[in-house]
């Protein structure tokens, strides 16, 4: 049995703090946790675009409000900690990495055109995001606006995978 695309994510963070998902989740306000719990927070909201309630169940949260509040905390440090904003962007890729093959492995099977329309709405996510920060902070929209180049890239090369295979 597979795991959902947020358990992978809370597994990908979890095991690059040193951490178990079950710290993760579960009440501990002790670092790395912390600090781990707000990578996790973050990637599946923007990763998954699920619903913040959705993220506040899976974290052990009371509400939404919670997750809201995580992501300006974690979308903060981005901004002004270089260190932060590198450790985000290699947990983004793995984390890409890990639910592509989880979400994906069935449709994607002989066709890029399903990958890279996924890479292509990831992309206009975060472009909207970087519209909406792009006043107040400078420097998350330009880290929104880099991960949604990369995701156009991505999607150039399943398309370009799926040139290449036969009919």
């Amino acid at each position: 049995m597979h795991k959902t695309p947020i358990a992978t994510i809370q597994t990908v963070v979890a095991e690059a703090y040193g951490v178990t998902v079950a710290d993760m989740v579960g009440a501990s306000r002790r670092e790395p946790v912390i600090t781990a719990r707000l990578h996790a927070v973050h990637l599946c909201a923007v990763l998954l675009r699920a619903s913040l309630g959705e993220v506040a169940k899976a974290f052990g949260y009371t509400g939404h409000t919670a997750v809201v509040h995580t992501m300006h905390s974690i979308e903060a440090r981005i901004e002004t900690e270089p260190d932060t904003r590198e450790l985000h962007q290699r947990l983004m890729a793995q984390c890409q990495a890990a639910i592509g093959a989880v979400a994906y492995a069935g449709p994607l099977a002989g066709d890029g055109t399903l990958s890279a329309q996924c890479h292509v709405l990831d992309a206009l996510h975060n472009l909207k995001l970087a519209y909406a920060v792009l006043a107040a902070h400078p420097q998350t929209a330009g880290y929104r606006i880099d991960t949604a180049m990369a995701q156009l890239g991505a999607a150039r090369e399943a398309l370009a995978l799926k040139e290449e295979s036969p009919a």
